[in-house]
Formats: C-alpha cells, sequence, structure tokens
C-alpha cells in the first residue's frame, strides 16, 4: 500500500472538512456537531481527513503511486478551490510503500 500525508494550518478547518464532503458528494451524520473525522472510500483509495481547532491532516491511502496522486489531485484542488481569500500552505509527504505481503507457494524438499 502506498500512503500520503499532508497537513494545512489553518482556522477553518472543520469548514474545509465540510466543504470537501460536500464536494465529494458524501453525506455527514446529522449529530449535530461539527465532525472532526471523515474517512471517504474511492474506487481506487481511501482518504482520511481530521479536523482540529488550528489545522487539517489528510492521510490518503492507495495501491499504487499513481492510484496515491490522483487521491492527492482529489484533494487539492477543490481544497484551492474552497480556501479562496485564505492563504494556506501544504505539501504532500513522500508517500511510503508497505509491501504486499508474498503469497507462499508450496515447498518442495528433495531427499
Amino acid at each position: 500500500m502506498v500512503t500520503s500525508y499532508a497537513k494545512v494550518k489553518t482556522s477553518r478547518a472543520g469548514e474545509y472538512l465540510i466543504g470537501l464532503c460536500r464536494v465529494w458528494h458524501r453525506t455527514l451524520p446529522e449529530s449535530g456537531e461539527a465532525p472532526t473525522h471523515v474517512e471517504i472510500s474511492f474506487a481506487n483509495g481511501r482518504v482520511a481527513i481530521d479536523a482540529t481547532a488550528d489545522h487539517l491532516e489528510f492521510v490518503l491511502t492507495a495501491g499504487t503511486i499513481r492510484d496515491t496522486a490522483l487521491l492527492e489531485d482529489l484533494v487539492s484542488d477543490p481544497l484551492d478551490r474552497l480556501s479562496c481569500g485564505e492563504d494556506i500552505h501544504y505539501e504532500w509527504t513522500a508517500s511510503k510503500v508497505e509491501p504486499k505481503p508474498q503469497a507462499s507457494g508450496p515447498v518442495f524438499n528433495s531427499a
């Protein structure tokens, strides 16, 4: 699996989290409180978003580096549009590649 991270310093983290969910047409729980964590599955991977009082944190997970890059664009484009007027800075960190477990085949011992 390939994982990519980004952290955005902003006092509007909760607004951005809700805005991104709306852009992606995802429903938020009707708890009456602003959500602080969401996990959204897409066909090519998963996006997890955490919002606190002063930052927004993203963790993207996909099967390939290409799919992770697509998820980065899927997050970055609407986030940049939502932040109109606020100068936000973020950078996707180096992706971490975790090897997939190898299926072990039959073992033959010669006598």
